[in-house]
């Protein structure tokens, strides 16, 4: 496993080195997953802009026809509290 260090600014961002971003060809506006497990922050690309797979080019763009309102919102929430 290759190891590099980067530095955290002030507001909690980070610089993925140049040579892991161009080898998992991650470029400026991919979605990038970030998890926690045990005293490491776990980081996965999601898609690129190019390859057109994962799940933020699923769905992209499935509630571009439908407006939501409060009432909406708040169904989803007690549907979510019901589990």
């Amino acid at each position: 496993m290759e190891r590099q260090v980067t530095r955290m600014t002030s507001k909690g961002q980070m610089t993925i080195p140049a040579s892991l971003r161009k080898a998992l060809r991650i470029e400026s506006g991919d979605y990038l997953a970030v998890s926690r497990e045990g005293d490491r922050i776990i980081v996965e690309a999601l898609a690129t802009k190019r390859s057109g797979e994962g799940i933020v080019h699923k769905t992209a763009g499935i509630w571009k026809n439908r407006s939501l309102d409060l009432k909406d919102l708040r169904h989803a929430d007690e549907r979510r509290l019901d589990r």
